[in-house]
């Protein structure tokens, strides 16, 4: 019996990789936003008000980080959805 042989760099296997690639990056971006999250309750609890803590807050927001994290999952998992289905079908 011949072995089967497996391409190593198909469609669904770039897609997969590119997901995989994309939670490496998603997960340190949502590590900074929990570390910034700390560091807001940090400086509420020693007393300033949250209009001080907003209006002190850098860019990017922990809401526009996490905005930005959601939509890539979106975008890179639709991808490797799509290759995986392209697959299958094959």
């Amino acid at each position: 019996m011949d072995p089967i042989h497996v391409p190593e760099d198909d469609d669904a296997t770039r897609a997969l990789s590119a997901l995989r690639d994309e939670l490496d990056a998603c997960a340190a971006q949502l590590e900074q936003a929990r570390k910034r999250a700390e560091t807001l309750l940090h400086t509420r609890r020693a007393g300033r008000t949250w209009e001080e803590i907003v209006a002190a807050e850098e860019r990017p927001l922990i809401v526009e980080q996490i905005s930005s994290v959601l939509s890539t999952l979106s975008t890179a998992g639709a991808a490797w959805r799509r290759e995986q289905a392209a697959a299958l079908q094959a």
